[in-house]
């Protein structure tokens, strides 16, 4: 499944999770990075081959990606609201099917390109580009 993601083109350098902070300036958003000490690394059943991490506490978890610190899921904007109020461990075990009804791989392989794209190509400190 590894040649079905984004990050076959970059390589990680750091162990540190990153989350993007979107500054507006002058009719553009600019980017900046920062590190997240207290954030936790998941693994998600049939998304092996992606970064994610989690952020937050009980009730405002957030589901982000490795590569370019955006937010993928936030647990209060989901549909159930036994999900909205679930604790961490329910939280990751059903974040497949939540990614799955959400679009799968394709989605979020194109929210993360059109992340890196109309953001002039900046990714996290984590990664660096391959050579290729």
């Amino acid at each position: 499944m590894e040649g079905n993601s984004i990050y076959k083109y970059y390589q990680k350098v750091s162990d540190r999770y990153y989350v993007a902070l979107r500054i507006p300036s002058k009719g553009k958003t600019d980017i900046n990075y920062i590190w997240e000490p207290l954030a936790r690394r998941v693994v998600i059943t049939g998304f092996e081959d992606f970064d994610f991490f989690i952020l937050g506490e009980r009730s405002h978890l957030e589901l982000c990606e490795g590569l370019s610190g955006l937010v993928i899921i936030r647990q209060c904007n989901l549909e159930s609201r036994i999900m909205r109020r679930c604790n961490q461990k329910l939280f990751i075990e059903c974040l497949s099917a939540e990614i799955r009804r959400k679009g799968g791989r394709a989605n979020l392989n194109q929210a993360v390109v059109n992340f890196i794209w109309n953001h002039e190509q900046k990714i996290s400190p984590r990664y660096n580009t391959k050579k290729l």
